[in-house]
């Protein structure tokens, strides 16, 4: 049985994009709680300046999966996702270092 803490070997980085009411209503804090809840993923989340939230996530895929689908259906109001859009980065060469962090 694979050990539910340690990292696997399949790490993916990825930036997800996310759309609708997303500013100004907590969204930011409600990502870096859902990340801190699923533990081992690095990254950011920003305000971008047309309204939308960026995330830049690096860890394992299954995580990173499953916080894009918590993204996708969990989140509380008032925050409310329209669109969630993902791109796959390249790891290895993706700028993210370990802990994640609220930019402003």
């Amino acid at each position: 049985m694979a050990d539910f803490w340690k990292p696997s070997a399949q790490q993916i980085a990825k930036r997800v994009v996310l759309e609708g009411r997303v500013q100004g209503v907590g969204c930011r804090a409600q990502v870096q709680e859902w990340v801190e809840s699923i533990g081992h993923i690095s990254g950011y989340v920003q305000n971008l300046g047309d309204g939308r939230v960026e995330i830049c996530l690096k860890g394992d895929n299954w995580r990173i999966e499953r916080l894009i689908g918590i993204l996708r259906s969990k989140m509380y109001p008032p925050v409310k996702i329209d669109r969630v859009l993902e791109e796959d980065l390249d790891f290895a060469s993706c700028q993210i270092n370990e802990g994640f962090k609220i930019l402003k």
